[in-house]
Parts: structure tokens; C-alpha cells; sequence
């Protein structure tokens, strides 16, 4: 993956349970949720990226890797950013 993309997840994900974090204080309850969601929240953007990219790239994915081999591959170039972001 490049350096970008990295950056890209863990800022978002940072920003998001920092706000959730904060959220969660001002209505009473515990922010460690928060540090939950954001260690949920990482594998989730990877796995996302992964699926939308292989779905959005189907067909050739499924030629060149013979199948559903092309999901499990972990080429840099095969990964959506939106598909990260939405699992983020």
C-alpha cells in the first residue's frame, strides 16, 4: 500500500474517535468506546477497500486471478480509497 493511503486511514480514523470520544463525554458515558470502535475501525477500512476494489474490478479480477483468488491478493495498486473510508 502506498504511504498516502496509510496516512489517509489512520488520520480519519483518528479524527473520527476523537470526535466519538468526545462525544461520548459530553453525554456521560465512557470515551475507552471509542479506543473499541478505533481499533475495529482500521481492519475494517483495509477489508472494505479490499472488497469494494474486487467489486468494482470484477471482471478483470476474476481473469487474471483465475477466479476469487484476486480477493485475497494483496497487490497496493487493488485497494479502493472510498472503500476505505467507508469502512473507517
Amino acid at each position: 500500500m502506498t504511504t498516502q493511503y496509510i496516512i489517509a486511514l489512520l488520520s480519519g480514523a483518528a479524527v473520527c474517535a476523537a470526535l466519538f470520544a468526545w462525544r461520548l463525554r459530553t453525554a456521560g458515558m465512557k470515551s475507552v468506546t471509542a479506543l473499541i470502535s478505533l481499533a475495529l475501525s482500521l481492519p475494517m477500512g483495509l477489508i472494505s477497500a479490499r472488497i469494494i476494489y474486487f467489486l468494482l474490478e470484477m471482471r478483470d479480477m476474476l481473469v487474471r486471478y483465475d477466479g476469487m483468488g484476486g480477493l485475497l491478493s494483496a497487490n497496493p495498486q487493488e485497494f479502493s480509497l472510498i472503500g476505505g473510508c467507508l469502512g473507517v
